[in-house]
């Protein structure tokens, strides 16, 4: 079944019953490799749950293609530090504000916003500390930090390692895992318990956490990040059009059974300013 993505009124910038995954993952498709494309759209599953108020602000909001499929109406601000990411922000219309700024620095005023919103940003940020103050600064008492990041067992959940450690090649394992690290800039992959620790530090309680994506969906996602980017080419092509049906088919499978309890490779955490 298709739905459109369409704008609406809520006193919620989005709520459970607004988010169509289906049209979220064809759209991702039509600009973005097919692993980076169900990677967002499971991201997008997991924070539909959740009813963000305003205002609010998009900590790292890329070229803000995510929140323009995502959000039901206009987010008052939206702020990243690439100045190529801000110029196309502001083109897509979703931010009432973009500012190319510094998550450790941020240029708003002391309560400014109900929500600040990250989609797996802050794990790529040094001196982490300084963002979740400046978070906390900015968030009017009661206001929430809601986030997702790779948790600590994200370089477990990948494929390689795991077959690498089945072939008794031990070393190439840890080597992998390293390099993906470096590779994806993870800097922060912390338990919910190390977050919370991390949160508390800085103001900010941890109230609810997820854990999401599971250990299938990871390795699919290890297994064919090269071919991916392959197949993104093809399917700009007259021909590989025609076969775009067949791939959004099988990856809303995965889109739809990612259901994990407890060793998700990525978390969704909702933290408030107390």
């Amino acid at each position: 079944m298709s739905c459109s993505l369409s704008k609406g009124n809520s006193p919620y910038v989005r709520s459970q019953n607004k988010v169509c995954l289906s049209a979220f993952l064809r759209q991702y498709l039509t600009v973005f490799p097919f692993s980076h494309a169900l990677f967002k759209a499971i991201e997008a599953k997991e924070l539909s749950k959740l009813q963000l108020k305003e205002p609010l602000l998009d900590l790292g909001c890329g070229n803000g293609f995510f929140s323009s499929l995502f959000f039901s109406g206009s987010v008052q601000a939206g702020l990243d530090i690439c100045k190529h990411n801000g110029k196309r922000a502001k083109r897509r219309n979703v931010y009432n504000i973009v500012t190319v700024g510094d998550a450790r620095n941020l240029p708003y005023k002391q309560e400014s916003f109900k929500t600040a919103i990250s989609v797996c940003v802050i794990e790529h940020i040094i001196e982490l500390d300084r963002v979740l103050s400046e978070v906390y600064r900015v968030l009017k008492r009661g206001g929430e930090f809601v986030f997702t990041v790779p948790s600590h067992l994200f370089n477990e959940h990948l494929f390689f390692p795991e077959l690498f450690n089945k072939l008794r090649l031990k070393k190439l394992a840890k080597s992998y895992k390293r390099w993906a690290s470096i590779n994806l800039r993870h800097r922060h992959c912390y338990s919910p318990a190390g977050w919370r620790k991390l949160l508390s530090k800085n103001g900010l309680e941890l109230v609810n956490f997820e854990y999401f994506m599971s250990k299938r969906v990871a390795q699919f996602l290890d297994k064919y990040y090269v071919l991916s980017g392959l197949w993104y080419l093809i399917t700009m092509t007259p021909f590989g059009k025609d076969l775009s049906p067949l791939l959004y088919h099988h990856l809303s499978k995965y889109l739809r059974t990612d259901n994990s309890a407890n060793e998700g490779a990525l978390l969704l955490i909702v933290a408030k300013k107390i």
